[in-house]
C-alpha cells in the first residue's frame, strides 16, 4: 500500500495527488487555521507557503499598534496578529513577499526579517525609525529592489525626521544597484540641503526621484559662481539626466537653490516626463515668460505639469506641446487670458485648478478645450470661477470626471449653487464629484451619461431631491458625503405612506445602481427604504460608514439591521471593515462573534460595513 511505502519510492503521480489533496485541505482553513496546521505540520506549511500565500502575500501592508499587527494581503483581506504569530507568518513568506508597506513598525526582530528579503522589489516605511546600516543590509541582500519610499520617518538615533544626506548618505543608496524610484516625504519645515540633490544627481540612476522636504542653499547667488559649477556638475550627471522621467523637487525654500536649479539643472532633463515645482511664496520668485519658455525648450517629451504656491507674470503661458496635465496649486498672477490660452491652444487631457487667484477681467474671454476629459477646480477663493466653468459661453465635450469642490465657511448649510446647463456644458460627463456644490435636480436627469456621482449633504437636501438620484436611469455609482459638522434628518416624507413602494418600484426599473454609500445616520433615518431598495436590487451593494465604532458596531443596531424583515436573504456574509463576517453566525452571538475580529478604519476614518 502506499500508506507504507517511503517517500522515495513513491510515484510522480502519487506525489502530486498527496499535493492536491494537501492543497484543497488548506484551501478549506481561513488564514488563522492555516497559520496553525503550518507552525505544527511540515508538509502542511510547505503545501501553505508554497501554493497558497505564494500568490497572496506577495503584497503586504503591516501596521503596529499596541503590540498587535494588521496585516493586509493583496489589499483585499485584513487580519490582526499578535508579535509572536506575525513574526513566524513574515518569517515563513520571506521569499514570497515582493511588495512591502511598514506602518509604524520599529520591532527590532521585524526589522531583521525585512532584511532578508531577498525578492523584494518595492519597499516603502511610514513613521519608521530608521538606521543607515538598515540600509546597507537592504543593499546586500534584496538586490532586487526598485522602489524606496520614507514617509516621514525618523532618525534613529536622534528621533528627529529622517534628512536625506544627513542621517543617510547618498553614498549608501548607491550600493542599491536596481534602485529606480526614490521617494523621501518629509515636513515642509525640514530643511535638506541642495548639495544632497548634488549627491543624487551625480551617483544614482534614477527613473523618479520625489524630495518632499525645504531645499536651501547657502552659498553665493551670483551667477558666475553659479555657472562656475557648471561643468563639474554636467559631466557627472549625464546618466541621471538621461533615464529621469519624473521629478518631483520638494519646495525651493530660498532663492538661491532656485537659481541652481534652473541655471544648471533644469535645461538637461530632456527626457523628463513629469515635473513639480513647489516654491516658498516668500521668495519673491517669478515664473515669468523666460522660466516658461526655459521648462518648454528643455523638456520636449514633458506631459504632467504641476506648479505649487508660484507667482507668475506672463505674457504668454509658453507649455511643451506634449503636455498633457496641468496642476495649478496655490498659485498667483495667472490672467484669465492666460487660462483661455491653456485651454485653446494645448491639447491638455487633464486641468487641476486648486485655489489660488486669476488676475484680470474674464468678460471677453470665451473657454473651450476639444481635449480636455478629466476637470478639477476648488471654488471657494475664486469667485468668478463658478460663473466661468458653469456658463453657456463654455464648451468641454470631451470631459468625463469633473470635480468640483468648494470649502467656504457656509458651504454646509447653503452650498454653492450652479443653475446653468451642465448637460451642454459636459455633455459626456461620466463621472462627478460635488463638494458643498449644488445641482439642481433638473440637471441631473438631463446628464444622460453619469455613471458615479459622490455629493455631499446639506442641513437644507430633500428627500425628493435624493429620489431624483436614485432614479436615474444611468447611474451606476452612488456616494453620499455627511459632514460631521451637520445634522441631518433626511428621510421619506411620512405622508408619502404606500407610496414608498410605488416609487421603490419605479426606481428598481429605472437605474443600473451597482454601489449606493451612505453615512450611517442616512441609513437609520429610513432603514426599512433602504433595505427595500436593496431587496428589490440583487446586484446592488449598500455600503454605510460612521467615523465612530461604537456608533458603527453597536449592538442594538446590527441586530435590528439582520433581523429586518427585508433584509435580502440571498447575503450569506456582510463586510464589515474588509472582514467577511457570516450573517448566521453573528445572529447566534453578535458580542462574541464582533470581538473575535478587530475592526480599523480605512483611510478616510471611517468604520463600515458592506452588505
Amino acid at each position: 500500500m502506499a500508506s507504507s511505502m517511503e517517500p522515495s519510492q513513491l510515484s510522480a503521480k502519487q506525489i502530486l495527488n498527496n499535493s492536491l489533496v494537501l492543497e484543497n485541505i488548506c484551501h478549506c482553513l481561513n488564514f488563522k487555521e492555516q497559520l496553525k496546521a503550518a507552525r505544527v505540520c511540515k508538509e502542511f506549511r510547505e503545501t501553505i507557503v508554497q501554493f497558497i500565500w505564494r500568490s497572496s502575500c506577495k503584497d503586504l501592508v503591516v501596521s503596529e499598534r499596541d503590540d498587535t499587527y494588521m496585516v493586509t494581503l493583496n489589499q483585499t483581506q485584513d487580519y490582526c496578529l499578535g508579535l509572536k504569530d506575525f513574526l513566524q507568518f513574515f518569517h515563513l513568506n520571506r521569499r514570497n513577499v515582493q511588495k512591502l508597506i511598514l506602518k509604524n513598525c520599529n520591532h527590532r526582530k521585524l526589522r531583521e526579517l525585512v532584511e532578508q528579503l531577498e525578492h523584494l522589489t518595492y519597499l516603502e516605511m511610514q513613521y519608521c525609525k530608521i538606521a543607515e546600516k538598515t540600509i546597507e543590509e537592504l543593499a546586500k541582500n534584496c538586490k532586487g529592489l526598485k522602489t524606496l519610499t520614507f514617509d516621514r520617518c525618523l532618525a534613529e538615533n536622534c528621533n528627529s525626521e529622517l534628512i536625506l544626506g544627513h542621517d543617510l548618505t547618498v553614498d549608501t543608496l548607491v550600493l542599491m544597484s536596481c534602485l529606480e524610484e526614490l521617494n523621501v516625504y518629509n515636513r515642509h519645515k525640514v530643511k535638506m540641503k541642495y548639495e544632497t540633490l548634488w549627491d543624487i544627481v551625480r551617483n544614482l540612476r534614477l527613473t523618479k526621484l520625489s524630495l518632499n522636504s525645504s531645499i536651501f542653499y547657502e552659498g553665493s547667488e551670483r551667477i558666475r559662481d553659479l555657472v562656475a559649477l557648471e561643468n563639474y556638475s554636467q559631466a557627472a550627471a549625464l546618466n541621471f539626466y538621461k533615464t529621469l522621467e519624473s521629478l518631483d523637487i520638494g519646495r525651493f525654500s530660498n532663492r538661491a537653490s532656485w537659481l541652481l536649479f534652473v541655471k544648471l539643472q533644469l535645461p538637461h532633463f530632456r527626457n523628463l516626463q513629469s515635473l513639480s515645482i513647489f516654491i516658498d511664496l516668500a521668495n519673491c520668485v517669478l515664473i515669468n515668460d523666460s522660466v516658461a519658455t526655459l521648462i518648454s525648450d528643455a523638456c520636449p517629451r514633458l506631459r504632467k505639469l504641476c506648479f505649487k504656491q508660484c507667482k507668475f507674470q506672463l505674457q504668454d503661458f509658453s507649455l511643451p506641446v506634449s503636455l498633457e496635465h496641468l496642476c495649478l496649486v496655490w498659485c498667483w498672477g495667472i490672467t484669465w487670458q492666460n487660462l483661455q490660452q491653456i485651454l485653446q491652444d494645448y491639447p491638455l487631457e487633464e486641468l487641476v485648478s486648486l485655489n489660488g487667484h486669476y488676475d484680470g477681467d474674464d468678460g471677453q474671454c470665451f473657454y473651450h478645450s476639444e481635449s480636455l476629459q478629466s476637470l478639477t477646480i476648488e471654488t471657494s477663493l475664486i469667485k468668478d470661477m463658478v460663473d466661468i466653468f458653469s456658463s453657456t459661453k463654455s464648451l468641454f465635450p470631451q470631459v468625463t470626471t469633473l470635480k468640483w469642490l468648494n470649502s467656504s465657511e457656509c458651504c454646509y448649510t447653503h452650498p454653492q449653487e450652479m443653475r446653468y446647463g451642465f448637460s451642454k456644458i459636459f455633455p459626456r460627463l461620466q463621472e462627478l464629484l460635488l463638494e458643498q456644490a449644488y445641482l439642481p435636480a433638473r440637471e441631473f436627469e438631463q446628464l444622460i451619461c453619469l455613471q458615479s456621482l459622490q455629493i455631499s449633504l446639506y442641513e437644507g437636501m430633500s428627500w425628493p431631491y435624493l429620489l431624483t438620484l436614485l432614479k436615474s436611469s444611468s447611474l451606476q455609482q452612488l456616494k453620499l458625503e455627511m459632514p460631521t459638522n451637520i445634522i441631518t434628518s433626511l428621510c421619506p416624507v411620512l405622508t408619502a405612506g404606500p407610496d414608498w413602494h410605488m416609487k421603490l418600484y419605479q426606481i428598481s426599473l429605472t437605474r443600473n445602481l451597482k454601489l449606493l454609500e451612505m453615512p450611517l445616520k442616512l441609513l437609520q433615518n429610513a432603514l426599512p427604504f433602504w433595505l427595500d431598495l436593496l431587496h428589490h436590487s440583487q446586484e446592488m451593494k449598500l455600503k454605510f460608514y460612521d467615523w465612530y465604532s461604537h456608533k458603527m458596531f453597536n449592538q442594538m443596531f446590527v441586530q435590528t439591521l439582520l433581523n429586518a424583515e427585508k433584509f435580502p436573504s440571498m447575503r450569506r456574509t456582510i463586510d464589515i471593515c474588509n472582514n467577511k463576517v457570516d450573517c448566521q453566525i453573528l445572529r447566534k452571538n453578535i458580542v462574541k462573534t464582533m470581538e473575535s475580529y478587530e475592526f480599523h478604519c480605512n483611510s478616510r476614518g471611517h468604520y463600515f460595513i458592506e452588505i
